[in-house]
């Protein structure tokens, strides 16, 4: 996502995870996790990167089990990421899609192959744009 999309949800995204004592976990060209009330808008905003977009640098979280996952994406990543995840000992409940486009996400693509339920929350139109 681009660095104005990212200030336009930041700080919803922030506070609904305070709300939900949820962990939140970024991923780019790294993944970079924080556990409930442990990141701030200004935190996940110096963490952000935007020059790529890697999901199987979320493995490592997906070695355990999770309950409900929120994704919040559009549809891009690195084609190997949906084979790392698959390979992951963990399971998850159900995945939330939030999509940013006019499709379910690529990443709940490939978190659905762990879950027992995948489920779109919104999907973006394709006449509205983020400036």
């Amino acid at each position: 996502m681009s660095e104005s999309t990212i200030e336009k949800i930041v700080e919803p995204v922030v506070g609904l995870g305070y709300m939900a004592d949820a962990h939140l976990v970024i991923v780019s060209n790294t993944a970079t996790h924080w556990g409930p009330g442990e990141y701030t808008v200004d935190a996940v905003m110096e963490a952000a990167e935007f020059g790529g977009t890697h999901y199987e640098t979320l493995a490592p979280l997906f070695e355990r089990d999770w309950g409900t996952v929120v994704t919040i994406a559009d549809y891009d990543s690195s084609w190997s990421a949906k084979g790392a995840l698959a390979s992951c000992n963990g399971s998850i409940q159900q995945v939330l899609d939030i999509s940013l486009v006019n499709s379910p996400t690529f990443l709940a693509e490939c978190l659905g192959q762990l879950a027992a339920e995948v489920r779109p929350l919104m999907i973006a139109s394709t006449n509205y744009v983020l400036d």
